[in-house]
């Protein structure tokens, strides 16, 4: 089966420390082992020039959509959304091919 990659870039707000923030990818990732079509995330970090980069697989795009509405509901999400720099964040899906 091929799957769909969620690609997420962004950098976080000045001033925000890096073990706070990992306590939110924690609990994030922790809410998304539950959820239909989850197959795996991974989080990057390049610390020389303060880019995160996540990586969920997904069983489609559409589960991945469904996922997000769930979870944006939650009250951690909107505390780990205001410590990132909305102006930096980039979203795509890509579809896997071979």
């Amino acid at each position: 089966m091929k799957t769909c990659l969620e690609v997420v870039s962004y950098r976080l707000v000045d001033g925000v420390n890096e073990e706070t923030y990992m306590e939110y990818v924690n609990l994030l990732q922790g809410a998304l082992c539950n959820q239909v079509g989850f197959i795996k995330r991974e989080v990057y970090f390049n610390k020389q020039d303060g880019v995160w980069v996540e990586l969920a697989e997904w069983e489609s795009q559409e589960a991945a959509r469904q996922c997000e509405a769930t979870i944006m509901q939650k009250p951690f999400m909107a505390e780990a959304m205001a410590l990132i720099d909305g102006s930096t964040l980039q979203l795509h899906f890509v579809k896997q091919l071979i």
